[in-house]
Order: structure tokens, then C-alpha cells, then sequence
């Protein structure tokens, strides 16, 4: 154990549609093989010639196996799942990191948290924010420096301006408290669509929603009910009828104040319909202005949710369901196709403007850790994960078949994702070769992270104390469940 009381735990089904269950199970069979007809690396149709509109929409704390294209049973969305077939669609995206702002940054940047130096949602005291480097830009300002007009929407307190995040935007909206309603986004982006902004432009539209508490607006809330599929679903996750850890940071809570998982899973899906409903009229309003059939629409989230699994409801662990997020670009004029091997969040912009020779993004691209996954001569590499914050120290190696989590305190957790897929058995003990082999590789993965992460922050400035507002950010982040405030201890590579 910590001296902050932390452990990584070890845990103690659905029936549907043939075709759905076979993209989930291929997913964790590490399927490798390329998306239909790739051929050369696909390019921006005719039409797009030049400079089209980018819109990128993030919905947070969003794990992909609770939308329809990804095989869940309810009908969660159909907005998302109607764009799949024109769309190129992931059907294996993870994050590096199960936490709002570090997850964001690494999307923006293309780099992983310990290379772009944040690592947790909270500003350590006396810490940095993010800043921009001549080693480490944004996407927003790479876009602002080919003329585009940036503009973000963003919808809770831990992507605020205070963070860094909105480098390169010449509109940034966020809440005045600590989180809005996916109906104020979207109408404060409607409003900016009619101002009629120059375009080109690089829209971001982020939406809270689906975040803990899991209380969606009527009738949202009563739209989805505990039933048999649900139950046959949970019953093979190995998820309890109660949970009284609340998040990652190992808070327990009394028993009278546990988390019941059905009501909490059931708020949770009517909270993804709410926020799916809010992207149906986000798109409708680009329709209206004739500005979807230019606009490049890239879908993603910066992490899943616990929701009981592994005995926690929120995030910030490193378990499949908290990294697994759903990820499709709509490019119009090109056909739909679907992506089976597995890819990170830190690719999504560097596949992006690979499809956009146009934008001559090669020295922007540069900076990137993350690759143009679409290149016919792309090959699958091995997926990373940690926990957020300095002080943690829990990290994660997806190869082939196998999945490695080392953690101060519960030792080295091996699973074999072929046979379980919901990592309820450690086998570290009967493959000591495998773990051996994934942890030099581990241990290779960070000191290269950390080396890239001296060179990108070179030159960063050093962000001045603000008590006042450091005092009112970290009151909003508690309101929204973050309860770490303390300054990390430095982080150990794994043993």
C-alpha cells in the first residue's frame, strides 16, 4: 500500500446480435488485420480539395461498449451509430490515460501525459499548466497557423482556459461553474455557427454529460430500466449489485451511501441518448448552414467508465472498459470502412491531417508519438496506459494476447484477453516469461516517455501562482468527484 492508501485491486452478458458479439470478441482476440480495401492511404475527395472545415466532438467519460455500433443492446445512439457506415470506424481505440485533461492534451498533442507533462486534471501547488513549446504545439494552433478560424466549446471545469488546453483558439466557451448541460453547449455553438464564422474552421465540441452523477434530464431518466440483458450482461462482468468504492482513488464510503449499479448503469446509458441527442442537433445546425458535406467530423472520448466493474464506478484505473472509447472520422465523399487493429488516441490527429495533404501538416506531424494508422504500411504497436497523477504509479502494456498492469501493492497482474476479456483472472504466477518480457518492455516504454517529455517541455514556461483561482478550481474539481488535491510524490519506473 501507498502511504496515500491506494491499491490496485483483483475483481472477485449480454445476448445479442451474432455480428455485434464478433466485433467485441475480435477486438479482444487482437484481431491485426487491415480495414477493408485499404489499398494506397486514402486522400481527401475532390470536392475537398484544399481546406476543408474540421469538427471535432469529444464526449466525456465514454466507454464504447455502451453504443449500438459497438454491439450494447440499448438503443443509446442512433445519431453515432447512423454516421458508422459513412464513416471510418475504430473498432479498438484506447487512451493513455482514464482521466478528463491529461486524455485531452495527449488527443490534442499526439504525445502521451508523461511527454506533455500532465498527468492528472489538478494543478499541483506551485505547479505548471500546460503550455505550448516550439517542441510541443496543439492541434488548435497548428490549424490557427494555416488560417483556419479555431473556436472550442467545452463543457466542465477540468478543460477550462486555467488548464492550458485552449492554446491556438480565438473562441474558447466554457461554463461560468463547474459543469453545463449538453443543451447549453450545443446552443452556445449554434450561436457561433450563425454568426457566420470565416471559414475555413476548427470546431471542438465537448460534452460533460455522461459524467458521474449519471443524472440525465427528464425523460432521459426513466428511458432505460433494469431487465434481464442487462442483468445476463453484468452477471458475466462480474459486477455486484452494490459498489462502495467510488473511484480509483480507493475512496471507500459507508454502505448506506453504495453505489447501486443497475440505477447507476441505467442513469449512465440515458445520460449517452441525452448527449447523443445534443450531437443529432449540433450536426442538424451544420446542415442547415450547408456546412456538413465540407466539414471532416472526427468522434471520440477521452475515457470509459468503471460502472462497477472491477469494484469501481468512476475512472482514472487502467481496466479495458476505463480505456476502451469509441472513434469514428466522417469524411464526406469517402466511403465508410472499418479499422479492426488496435489504435491509440495520440494516432487520431496524425491520421487526421494524413488525410489532408493539402494542409502540408508533415513539420507539424513531427512532434507526434502517435502514427497515421490508415498507411498500408502501418503495423499495430503495443498499447500503454497509467493512472493519472504524479503520484501514481500504476501503468499498463497491452501485446498480442496479453495485458501486464504493474502497481505499487498489488504486484504484476497478467491477463490473457483471448480467454478474458473482462480481466477477472491473474495468470502472472503460471507465465513468469511473458511477464518478464512485457515489463523490460514496459520499463523501455517509460524511459523513452520521459526522455521525450524533457525535450517537448524545454523552454515551457513556469505558470504563475494563482491561489485564488487554483482555491476555486480545485473546489469545482471536488463538486465534480476529484478528490486528490495533495502534491504528488515523484514517480518510480515499475520494479
Amino acid at each position: 500500500m501507498r502511504k496515500d492508501g491506494r491499491r490496485v485491486g483483483i475483481p472477485a452478458g449480454r445476448q445479442g446480435v451474432f455480428a455485434r458479439a464478433c466485433l467485441v470478441i475480435g477486438w479482444l482476440l487482437g484481431a491485426s488485420g487491415d480495414a477493408e480495401g485499404f489499398g494506397n492511404a486514402p486522400a481527401w475527395p475532390e470536392r475537398l480539395k484544399g481546406r476543408p472545415n474540421v469538427l471535432l466532438v469529444t464526449v466525456d467519460t465514454l466507454r464504447a461498449d455502451h453504443l449500438g455500433c459497438y454491439g450494447y443492446f440499448r438503443d443509446t445512439s442512433p445519431t453515432l451509430d447512423a454516421l458508422v457506415g459513412d464513416s471510418i470506424f475504430f473498432e479498438r481505440c484506447l487512451v493513455p490515460v482514464a482521466q478528463t485533461l491529461p486524455s485531452h492534451l495527449s488527443l490534442m498533442t499526439g504525445v502521451y501525459p508523461l511527454e506533455h507533462g500532465i498527468t492528472s486534471n489538478l494543478e499541483k501547488p506551485g505547479g505548471q499548466r500546460f503550455a505550448s513549446t516550439p517542441q510541443l504545439r496543439t492541434t488548435a494552433e497548428f490549424f490557427k497557423s494555416k488560417g483556419y478560424t479555431t473556436a472550442a466549446f467545452v463543457s466542465a471545469t477540468p478543460l477550462k482556459r486555467s488548464s492550458g488546453i485552449a492554446a491556438g483558439f480565438d473562441v474558447f466557451s466554457e461554463p461560468s461553474h463547474a459543469r453545463r448541460l449538453g443543451a447549453e453547449t450545443t446552443q452556445a455553438v449554434e450561436e457561433w455557427l450563425a454568426s457566420r464564422p470565416a471559414e475555413p474552421f476548427f470546431l471542438w465540441v465537448h460534452y460533460f454529460d455522461p459524467h458521474a452523477p449519471y443524472d440525465p434530464p427528464s425523460p432521459y431518466d426513466e428511458m432505460f430500466q433494469t431487465e434481464p440483458r442487462l442483468e445476463a450482461l453484468l452477471t458475466a462482468r462480474s459486477v455486484p449489485s452494490r459498489v462502495q468504492k467510488q473511484r480509483n482513488d480507493r475512496r471507500v464510503v459507508p454502505e448506506d451511501e453504495a453505489w447501486d449499479t443497475r440505477k447507476a448503469i441505467n442513469g449512465y446509458d440515458g445520460e449517452i441518448r441525452y448527449v447523443d441527442d445534443q450531437i443529432k442537433a449540433l450536426l442538424a445546425a451544420l446542415r442547415e448552414r450547408s456546412q456538413w458535406d465540407r466539414t471532416v467530423f472526427a468522434f471520440t472520448s477521452d475515457h470509459g467508465e468503471g460502472l462497477g466493474q472491477h469494484g469501481i464506478v468512476m475512472h482514472d484505473a487502467v481496466w479495458f472498459e476505463q480505456l476502451h472509447v469509441p472513434l469514428l472520422i466522417r469524411v464526406p465523399g469517402m466511403p465508410g470502412r472499418r479499422v479492426s487493429h488496435a489504435i491509440r488516441t495520440i494516432d487520431v490527429i496524425p491520421t487526421l491531417l494524413a488525410l489532408a495533404p493539402d494542409l502540408q501538416a508533415d513539420e507539424y506531424l513531427k512532434q507526434c508519438r502517435g502514427l497515421n494508422v490508415l498507411s498500408p504500411g502501418y503495423k499495430p504497436v503495443e498499447l500503454f496506459g497509467q493512472e493519472p497523477g504524479g503520484r501514481s504509479e500504476t501503468y499498463t502494456l497491452i501485446s498480442g494476447d496479453w495485458k501486464l498492469v504493474i502497481g505499487e501493492g498489488a504486484g504484476e497482474l497478467l491477463f490473457h484477453l483471448p480467454t478474458d476479456r473482462h480481466e477477472l483472472k491473474n495468470v502472472a504466477k503460471d507465465q513468469p516469461d511473458v511477464v518478464r518480457r512485457m515489463r523490460d518492455q514496459l520499463r523501455t516504454l517509460l524511459a523513452d516517455q520521459k526522455a521525450r517529455g524533457r525535450h517537448y517541455q524545454q523552454g515551457r514556461p513556469s505558470a504563475p501562482a494563482d491561489d485564488a483561482g487554483r482555491a476555486q478550481r480545485q473546489e469545482e474539481l471536488r463538486g465534480l468527484g476529484y478528490m486528490d488535491t495533495e502534491e504528488p510524490d515523484e514517480e518510480e519506473d515499475p520494479e
